[in-house]
C-alpha cells in the first residue's frame, strides 16, 4: 500500500475474525508517499470456492480503523 496522506501512517494492529486468516505488518511508521506492506497468510484447509476475508487495520488516522478485503478462489486438487 502507499501512504497518500500528509502525515506518517502507523498501523497499530491488524486482525481478522477468522483464525484461517493471519495478517503480519511492520510496526514502523510509513512516511507520506512511501509504500508499506501487510502480509496475509490464508489457510485454505477444508475450504473451497470463493472466499472473502476481512482484515481490520487499527491506525493513527482520524478514522482509526480501515478494512481490507482478501478474495480467493480455492480449487480442489481432486
Amino acid at each position: 500500500f502507499r501512504n497518500t496522506g500528509t502525515a506518517e501512517l502507523l498501523i497499530i494492529d491488524a486482525f481478522s475474525t477468522c483464525g484461517c486468516t493471519v495478517p503480519e505488518f511492520s510496526k514502523e511508521p510509513v512516511s507520506p508517499g512511501d509504500n508499506g506492506k501487510i502480509d496475509v497468510v490464508f489457510d485454505a484447509t477444508n475450504r473451497s470456492g470463493l472466499q472473502n476475508k476481512a482484515i481490520t487495520l487499527k491506525t493513527n488516522t482520524p478514522l482509526r480503523e480501515a478494512t481490507v478485503w482478501i478474495k480467493a478462489n480455492v480449487k480442489s486438487n481432486n
